[in-house]
């Protein structure tokens, strides 16, 4: 049996590679049905089960996915970093376009802070696109360095927001940032073993939990150039 056997999912071969069109198609596409489940979630306020899409429409685990998968659709690394770029900026303009459907003219002077998420977005798409381009691409001996990168940026997620419920000492069932946590610390930990072989995940874990420390400094630095922008805006 081949160490390939102890993978559940298996790189795309040079022959299996999906044309530029298609490639780009599908992130798009997916860039478009994460917008839409943002400015959703957003609207959607419920103690209830909802709670679930409100936590994910303000996260960004599922922006770290969405240009994981857009890496791995295009098949190989440099058009992977294509690929998540294209995805979460078309997210981004298909979140505010849906802003300005949803509130009209009570839409803020936004222009600032679409820039901000366009440069997050140029950032994180480049970062896990091309990691995903480089798990589905034909040199396996990065795919664990590529997974990490998937996992450790759900874990700097999930070890933000555990801070901020830690700080304020508000944890219940009404937190959407409690879900947060749980998912991305979920995915995080599930990712490797779907994409790694056996051998290699322990290897993964450490270089996720390595790449978390600068996820979580980014994070940092993202949530604070948006509130920055609205100061600009404002003034």
């Amino acid at each position: 049996m081949s160490g390939q056997a102890t993978t559940a999912l298996t790189p795309e071969s040079a022959v299996d590679r999906p044309s530029t069109l298609r490639w780009l198609g599908i992130a798009a596409l997916l860039g478009i049905g994460l917008g839409v489940m943002s400015v959703v979630g957003d609207f959607t306020i419920d103690d209830g089960p909802a709670i679930l899409l409100n936590a994910l429409a303000n996260a960004m685990g599922p922006w770290v996915v969405v240009a994981f998968i857009a890496g791995v659709a295009a098949g190989r690394p440099v058009a992977g970093v294509v690929a998540g770029v294209i995805a979460l900026a078309v997210a981004v303009a298909t979140y505010y376009l849906g802003a300005v459907i949803f509130w009209g003219d009570r839409v803020p002077d936004l222009r600032v802070t679409i820039l901000v998420w366009l440069a997050a977005g140029l950032a994180a798409g480049s970062i896990l696109g091309g990691a995903g381009g480089t798990w589905a691409g034909a040199d396996r001996r990065w795919r664990p360095l590529a997974a990490a990168l998937l996992s450790g940026g759900l874990l700097a997620e999930a070890a933000y927001y555990a801070n901020d419920l830690a700080n304020c000492d508000c944890l219940d069932a009404t937190r959407p940032a409690l879900y947060v946590v749980l998912i991305n610390f979920a995915v995080a930990l599930v990712a490797p073993i779907i994409l790694v072989a056996s051998g290699s995940r322990l290897r993964t874990y450490a270089y996720a939990a390595g790449l978390a420390v600068g996820g979580y400094a980014a994070i940092v630095l993202v949530f604070a150039a948006v509130r920055a922008s609205f100061f600009v805006v404002s003034g």
